[in-house]
């Protein structure tokens, strides 16, 4: 993973071998600018996981129902009750990619499976690049509508001794990037695995910082500190963590925009 800085304030690719599709989730997202580090030209390749349902929220972050998850997270239940604190914080890097299983990560360790979602006409797809071993996300955005792309996880995560998530992107963009994590509480008991939720769901927490990131073809590590999400509560949410978004939104008084995307290296730091 690259060097990156901490937010302040709180807070890629084709071919490839094209496998079933991962665990739909939840819509969302992402986390202010990082500190540009050093990277190579992100790759090639990749296996494809299925698109979600069209989501109910918009640019507020607030997403909508998924469809039912792939190979590998069906059997899957959340037990927030004894979740997995992640080695490292690491939550993946892609090189534990199972392009059979549509899943990353490795038992008894976290496992989980990766998502896209769109509203309206917007588009957005996804898929794990194993050449360059990252999470591609494509689309478009017509004006006033959303898109994203993230990561389920197949049990409660939790984060109680970090302090942040951090990831690097690289690739284009010209639409602004919002973070979300998904939490146990707001996660529909409808989706696959399921959440605790049954009313107002989806609230999850959120930070869209003014202007997001600059993204290039050189990855950019980004820190998005818990502090700058909403809503956040410091005693429970970092226990009850099983996804992570990332939403793709207009600018204020855009008229559409559009995203290419290589996220890698996601974790949770202190």
């Amino acid at each position: 993973m690259s060097a990156g800085g901490m937010i302040g304030g709180g807070g890629a690719s084709v071919g490839g071998a094209v496998g079933s599709g991962g665990v739909v989730s939840t819509g969302g997202m992402v986390g202010s600018g990082g500190v540009v580090s050093t990277g190579g030209a992100v790759g090639s390749g990749g296996v494809v996981s299925t698109g979600g349902t069209t989501p109910t929220g918009g640019a507020g972050g607030k997403g909508g129902a998924g469809a039912a998850g792939g190979a590998g997270g069906s059997g899957s239940s959340l037990n927030c009750a004894a979740p997995i604190a992640p080695t490292g914080g690491v939550v993946t890097s892609f090189s534990d990619w199972n392009a059979t299983a549509t899943e990353w990560g490795t038992t008894p360790g976290l496992t989980g499976g990766v998502f896209s979602y769109a509203g309206g006409t917007s588009t957005s797809t996804v898929t794990v690049d194993t050449a360059a071993m990252s999470l591609h996300a494509v689309g478009m955005i017509v004006s006033g509508s959303y898109a994203g792309a993230g990561l389920v996880f197949y049990s409660c995560v939790t984060a109680a001794t970090d302090t942040s998530i951090q990831f690097t992107i690289a690739g284009s963009m010209t639409c602004v990037l919002e973070q979300q994590l998904q939490t146990y509480s707001q996660r529909p008991t409808t989706e696959t695995p399921p959440g605790g939720c049954t009313t107002s769901c989806q609230n999850y927490p959120k930070f869209k910082p003014s202007p997001g990131p600059t993204v290039t073809a050189t990855p950019t590590t980004v820190t998005v500190p818990f502090s700058s999400l909403t809503p956040w509560t410091a005693a429970t949410s970092p226990g009850e963590i099983v996804g992570v978004q990332w939403q793709f939104t207009n600018a204020s008084g855009g008229s559409g925009c559009t995203f290419d995307v290589h996220i890698d290296d996601v974790r949770f730091v202190p």
